[in-house]
């Protein structure tokens, strides 16, 4: 796990290999805090490669380790990848939940690199979100997903999750540029996932 962290974001192949080992070792020898870390880094190469899917369930593998040991810092991280990657495969209540959740945990300082990556992930989402659901009905589904405890979130992430799986819909492989949703997520958008 040290040498992905070296590694960083330069070579997103090698990382994800290495991460997939230390996640694996981290099972073996039962080191949760270990899972939670590469859960969460392996959740954030699966973003940058569009791979929505992915990055759902490595949140909340990363999330459920954290609540198992008692380790919140970092929650937000979870929340809002859940919430970008899902707002991207076209399940746009949810992913304003988990929004609204992940404004009111605690953030992690993250160096300035990842913090502008995290910013442009998380614009685009967030245009997706609007242009799907509107403004207002955004804000209020991120004030319930702010009075959520965690273990609501991540019973609502398991079942997202579950949703996101059995959906056949081909997924874009492209990300919305800075300028707004691409012409796939707009497609997505038409047909948004509404909450059960």
């Amino acid at each position: 796990l040290t040498l992905a962290g070296i590694l960083g974001s330069e070579d997103d192949e090698r990382v994800a290999v290495l991460l997939d080992e230390g996640l694996d070792a981290a099972r073996r020898a039962g080191n949760r805090m270990m899972i939670s870390i590469a859960a969460v880094l392996r959740g954030w190469i699966a973003m940058r490669r569009a791979d929505w899917r992915t990055a759902v369930l490595a949140a909340i593998d990363g999330a459920e380790e954290k609540v198992a040991i008692g380790d919140l810092t970092g929650m937000g991280a979870c929340y809002e990848m859940a919430a970008i990657s899902l707002a991207h495969l076209g399940f746009l209540e949810p992913a304003s939940l988990l929004l609204g959740a992940r404004d009111h945990t605690p953030p992690v300082g993250l160096p300035e690199e990842a913090e502008e990556e995290s910013q442009g992930q998380l614009a685009p989402a967030e245009a997706v979100l609007c242009d799907g659901l509107g403004e207002t009905a955004v804000t209020d589904l991120r004030a319930r997903g702010a009075a959520m405890d965690h273990t609501e979130l991540i019973a609502l992430m398991r079942t997202e999750a579950a949703r996101v799986l059995s959906d056949d819909r081909v997924i874009p492989s492209g990300q919305p540029g800075a300028e707004g949703p691409s012409a796939p997520a707009a497609r997505l958008m038409a047909t948004p996932r509404r909450l059960v």
